[in-house]
């Protein structure tokens, strides 16, 4: 991975950001505290300061995470532009920057000015912009410092030009705004489908004297299949499909040297550091992750498809929630005090990892998760799990982006539970 960062100023504010009762689970009294004051109140997530459900961030799996990912690329000779929507946090975001993160990558503009206002200066959003008001503010925040990096997609010769004539209201001709061409499959979102469809979006961009062709991007990540390998192959085969393309955009004189090339995903960037580092036949590109999820991991989907899931030093969860049976209606059945706005569903119920009775933590031998409310969980266990009214259940999640948004102030803790430091989230 490169040597080349950006300056890392995304904890400049956060230290002195008030907190106060609208952060769930925090214990009363909060109000007017600062974060910075937070550990030193010496609060412990499960001992009765806070109220549950509570969501917490481990630091140690955190910290595994985040050094892991980076020496990885760092070994490779990749770049790292994390994507934040992951988790919306500009002191996380601050870490990965720290760790050796070539720039961050954000799905919409909005995103993009919550990270410049923490001092992020080189961004990838990952989606095409066509609205007049996020264009002049791509081109008013690239004013204020010739420094500032932001990168935008475009897929289609429609884009281009809608992009090109609001441009030439808010943009600046002699430093035209960057874009990646966005490249697609069958089933998928945006992006072009066919190499020939590329290379005429390609040459419209040559075209404009507002874009920049810099790069190639593409997104593998959620490629369809009926099981696991039919998803690995269905990836392999969206990738080898992209290099061609490249190698057909630069035989056109379509890309510069060094070309952007870049992918994203958590779970088959392995695949794409393949056929782009490892097999990789033609022009000097510079290829670039934006994997977002591997921060944290989980418990559920990243468990099963990490590439480092059967590796020496896999990713580790780092986030669980923890949250009390309110209710034993019948047996076999707990009612427990959390719900759709505590825990994500989209790609899975959460996991029932240990049960705490006086102090004791277990893991269940046969519960699962089988229902959620708003507010409620239902939990199915066996006699054996001895479930009872009062007793703790830790819950691991399935796909960490759909888990922050729920929580806006995320407590920081150690092995023992006790709050180091408390995250903020700005979604």
């Amino acid at each position: 991975m490169a040597t080349e960062t950006l300056p890392a100023s995304a904890e400049r504010t956060i230290p002195t950001n008030p907190v106060d009762y609208h952060f769930k689970a925090f214990p009363p009294g909060i109000s007017g505290m600062s974060l910075a004051e937070i550990p030193e109140r010496q609060w412990n997530a499960l001992n009765g300061d806070f109220s549950l459900p509570v969501m917490v961030l481990k630091e140690k799996e955190l910290a595994h995470n985040i050094e892991r990912m980076a020496g990885w690329c760092k070994k490779r000779g990749v770049f790292l532009a994390p994507h934040a929507k992951t988790t919306m946090s500009p002191q996380l975001v601050h870490r990965q920057l720290e760790a050796g993160a070539w720039a961050v990558t954000v799905a919409t503009v909005s995103q993009a000015r919550v990270l410049a206002e923490f001092g992020v200066e080189r961004m990838i959003i990952a989606n095409q912009v066509l609205a007049r008001s996020d264009l002049e503010w791509i081109c008013a925040f690239r004013r204020e410092d010739e420094a500032r990096e932001v990168y935008v997609l475009v897929d289609s010769h429609a884009g281009v030009q809608l992009m090109d004539a609001e441009l030439k209201i808010v943009g600046d001709v002699e430093r035209p705004l960057p874009v990646l061409l966005e490249l697609g499959y069958h089933q998928g979102r945006a992006g072009c489908r066919t190499t020939e469809e590329a290379l005429a979006v390609a040459h419209a961009i040559d075209g404009s004297s507002h874009l920049d062709l810099v790069g190639v991007e593409g997104f593998e990540g959620l490629v369809p299949g009926e099981s696991a390998l039919h998803r690995l192959i269905a990836a392999r085969t969206f990738l080898a499909h992209l290099a061609a393309t490249v190698r057909d955009l630069h035989s056109a004189a379509l890309l510069p040297t060094n070309a952007i090339v870049t992918c994203g995903g958590s779970s088959y960037f392995d695949e794409v550091v393949r056929v782009f580092i490892g097999d990789w036949e033609g022009p000097s590109i510079r290829v670039v992750l934006r994997s977002g999820c591997y921060i944290t991991h989980d418990h559920g989907l990243y468990q099963l498809t990490s590439p480092f899931r059967d590796e020496a030093e896999p990713f580790i969860p780092a986030l669980e929630v923890w949250a009390t049976v309110l209710s034993v209606p019948s047996p076999g059945l707990a009612i427990v005090g959390c719900g759709r706005r505590d825990v994500p569903y989209d790609a899975g119920m959460p996991i029932p990892l240990l049960v705490r009775s006086g102090g004791v933590d277990r893991p269940p031998i046969n519960a699962q998760v089988t229902s959620l409310n708003d507010q409620h969980l239902f939990l199915s266990f066996s006699a054996q799990d001895r479930i009872g009214v009062g007793d703790l259940v830790c819950l691991g999640i399935s796909h960490p982006c759909s888990a922050f948004d729920r929580w806006t102030l995320i407590p920081l803790v150690d092995d023992s539970y006790r709050v180091m430091n408390a995250i903020r989230t700005y979604f």
